[in-house]
């Protein structure tokens, strides 16, 4: 039958939707990561080599599959993928929700300590990983340093006597 008039049989397509939230969120700031340096000349210039740009994709998806989605580099373009594709080079794999959006939060110490406390696991070559950590340090290094200082962990950075402010 083409018209339902039933609202509950409106809702219900026969196809479980298992996206979360946090894939949404997931999603924005991959496209925030994306337009970044897609269009910042001043971070786009780490996309590239002397022998040529850096081609990755990067799959993020999480053990209950609430999480599925990636972002390629691709000859100086960044762009994020609905979904992870066969042929991708590395997949951080999250053991729930909750990891992954403690990573957003996490400093580069204990973006480690989720690997080593089974939060993290990954797929694929890690040099693509820790590649994609430093272009997400690169866009999040003042929030990353304030919660380094504020932790205790790191005193802030204070000129030596000898040089003027």
């Amino acid at each position: 039958m083409l018209f339902k008039t039933d609202p509950a049989a409106l809702l219900h397509t026969g196809k479980k939707s298992t996206r979360s939230l946090t894939n949404l969120l997931v999603r924005t700031l991959l496209h925030t990561v994306a337009a970044s340096f897609n269009f910042r000349p001043g971070l786009r210039r780490y996309l590239k080599t002397d022998s040529g740009w850096f081609d990755f994709t990067v799959g993020i998806r999480t053990e209950s599959g609430s999480v599925a989605t990636a972002v390629r580099f691709r000859e100086g373009k960044v762009r994020v993928l609905r979904e992870i594709p066969a042929d991708c080079d590395i997949t951080l794999i999250f053991a729930s929700d909750g990891a992954v959006r403690k990573l957003l939060q996490a400093t580069p110490t204990e973006q480690i300590f989720m690997l080593m406390k089974s939060d993290l696991r990954t797929v694929g070559n890690q040099s693509y990983m820790n590649l994609f950590f430093f272009y997400l340090s690169l866009l999040l290094h003042k929030k990353q340093k304030k919660l380094r200082t504020s932790a205790g962990r790191c005193p802030p950075i204070r000129p030596a006597p000898w040089m003027k402010p």
